[in-house]
């Protein structure tokens, strides 16, 4: 008896010490590996991490999830044909887009990495957008870098409007559609301005952004997308409450109202032609 219990617990102890290699060693393995997709794509420029992170972590993660690579690489090998690539930060990775667009045969592909700026998002850009070629792809970008900014946001929110203009010059004369977004307004406190009553430089900051955005739009013929001024209180520069989970992120609400700007500029976009 004494026997098969011990047989028994060695099996369990060998089964969890596996089990223990195999998820943490991964973790450690993942940080510096590169994935391997298309031969067209530079890879060198792209961080990948394991399946751990840390959300709350003071410097936002800079890197891509690996399922991302295993998707993508999928997509390539089918030559799927997709409609839409949404790239963003956690705003656009906590769209369901599958939920929410249910009512659609359009095929959608949620590129959004939590913590993201318009930087990432260039090192990313041709191996999360170009590669699956999509007939047309959401930039939503914007507030991390904003964040990132601090003291210096008033010099340097531009280059955000010059990182999304570098992108969509990748694809111009491909096929494919830019789609540019608006920075969200937000309805939280920010630390390094928190003695600022009223608007902040971060408040006054979002809306020459999305000035700047919608003329690159016009300028190289990308619809653009005005969820700002849909979302934004009766102050003018604050995100609606019943829009928002925390100040920043948006909850089910938000989503259904983004879900229908989103499908009534498309319906816009089409009736002009």
């Amino acid at each position: 008896m004494r026997q098969k219990f011990r047989q028994n617990c060695s099996k369990i102890l060998l089964a969890f010490t596996a089990c223990f290699i195999l998820f943490f060693g991964d973790v450690g393995c993942n940080s510096h590996k590169k994935a391997v997709i298309s031969d067209k794509c530079n890879y060198d420029k792209v961080l990948l991490h394991g399946p751990l992170v840390n959300l709350e972590a003071k410097d936002w993660f800079l890197v891509r999830y690996d399922e991302y690579d295993i998707d993508n690489k999928r997509l390539v090998k089918e030559k799927a044909e997709i409609d839409f690539v949404f790239l963003g930060d956690s705003l656009t990775y906590r769209w369901n887009l599958d939920s929410h667009f249910a009512d659609h045969s359009w095929r959608m592909v949620n590129r959004g990495v939590p913590g993201d700026t318009s930087w990432n998002m260039i090192s990313r850009f041709e191996i999360d957008v170009v590669q699956l070629h999509p007939k047309s792809y959401h930039l939503w970008v914007g507030i991390n870098d904003l964040f990132k900014f601090e003291e210096d946001i008033d010099r340097r929110w531009p280059e955000v409007v010059e990182n999304v203009r570098k992108m969509v010059h990748v694809c111009q004369g491909n096929g494919m559609k830019p789609i540019i977004a608006s920075v969200l307004p937000i309805n939280k406190k920010v630390k390094v301005w928190d003695n600022v009553s009223g608007r902040s430089p971060l408040d006054n900051a979002i809306p020459k952004v999305n000035e700047e955005l919608k003329k690159v739009a016009a300028q190289v013929g990308a619809l653009y997308i005005d969820y700002y001024s849909a979302m934004v209180d009766e102050s003018g520069y604050k995100l609606r409450s019943d829009l928002t989970k925390d100040g920043v992120h948006l909850n089910e609400n938000g989503y259904r109202l983004l879900t229908d700007i989103f499908c009534e500029a498309l319906k816009l976009k089409k009736s002009e032609r």
